[in-house]
C-alpha cells in the first residue's frame, strides 16, 4: 500500500526569507532616515508624518518659504513610491531591480555631496533640491519592493502605521479573536526595533562619516536585492 506523502515544510523557508528582508529593509530605512535627519538639517526623508506636521506649524506661523522646504519631501516620496511600485510589477525581478536603484540613487547622494558640500547645510537653491531628492526617493522605492510579509501588510518606510498594527494585534491576542495575532505582534514590534535601532546606529554613523555613512546601507540594499534576483519566489507572494 502507497505510503501517503509527507507534508512539505518548505514554503516556511520563504516566509522566513520574506521576513530577514523585511527587517532589513526597515532597519535601511531608520538608518537612512537619520542620516538624512542629520546631514540634512533636520529634514526626514521617510517620515513624511514628522514632515506633514512641520509644514503644517510653519505655514500657520507665515513662514512659507521654510514651509514650502519641509514640504518638498512629501511629493518626492509619492513620487519615490510611484516608481518602485512601476518598477517592481514590471517582471519577477522587478523588486530586485527597484532596491538596486535606490541603492544607485543612494550612491548619487554620495558623489554629490562630494562636490556640493555647502548645499546640505544650507535650506536653498536647485542642489539642495537635488540632494534631497536622492534621499528620498530610494525611501519611496524601497517601500514598493516589499509590501506584504505573509497575510501581514508591512511598512518599510514608517513606523506610526506599525505601531497601529501592533496595538490592533495585541487586543486581536487579548480577546483572542485571531490566532496569528501573536506572530502578527511579534513581526510588526520587530520591525519597529529594527526601524528604531537603525535610527540609532545610522544617527551615531553620520556624526562621524557624514554622507559616507551611506555605504553601509548602499551595500544592504545591494544584497537584498541580489537574493531577491537569485530567489524571485521566495518575495512574489509578499
Amino acid at each position: 500500500m502507497a505510503s501517503s506523502p509527507t507534508p512539505s515544510i518548505r514554503p516556511a523557508a520563504p516566509a522566513r526569507a520574506t521576513t530577514t528582508l523585511a527587517l532589513l529593509l526597515a532597519s535601511v530605512a531608520g538608518y537612512v532616515d537619520a542620516v538624512g535627519f542629520v546631514t540634512l538639517s533636520g529634514l526626514f526623508v521617510s517620515f513624511m508624518s514628522g514632515n506633514t506636521s512641520t509644514t503644517g506649524v510653519l505655514l500657520g506661523q507665515g513662514q512659507w518659504r521654510a514651509g514650502a522646504q519641509a514640504a518638498l519631501p512629501i511629493p518626492l516620496f509619492v513620487l519615490g513610491v510611484l516608481l518602485g511600485a512601476l518598477i517592481t510589477r514590471s517582471s519577477r525581478r522587478g523588486p530586485a531591480l527597484t532596491l538596486i536603484t535606490a541603492a544607485l540613487l543612494l550612491l548619487g547622494f554620495l558623489i554629490a555631496s562630494s562636490f556640493w558640500s555647502s548645499p546640505t547645510e544650507r535650506h536653498d537653491g536647485w542642489t539642495w533640491a537635488v540632494m534631497v531628492a536622492l534621499l528620498v526617493l530610494p525611501m519611496g522605492m524601497q517601500n514598493a519592493a516589499l509590501r506584504r510579509v505573509g497575510s501581514q501588510s508591512v511598512g518599510l518606510t514608517y513606523v506610526t502605521g506599525t505601531l497601529a498594527a501592533l496595538g490592533e494585534h495585541l487586543a486581536a491576542w487579548l480577546t483572542r479573536q485571531d490566532h496569528a495575532a501573536t506572530s502578527d505582534a511579534r513581526l510588526v514590534a520587530s520591525l519597529w526595533c529594527c526601524f528604531a535601532g537603525g535610527a540609532i546606529l545610522g544617527s551615531y554613523v553620520a556624526h562621524h562619516w557624514t554622507s559616507w555613512a551611506l555605504v553601509l546601507p548602499m551595500l544592504a540594499l545591494t544584497g537584498a536585492a541580489r537574493y531577491m534576483a537569485l530567489h524571485p519566489s521566495a518575495t512574489s507572494a509578499a
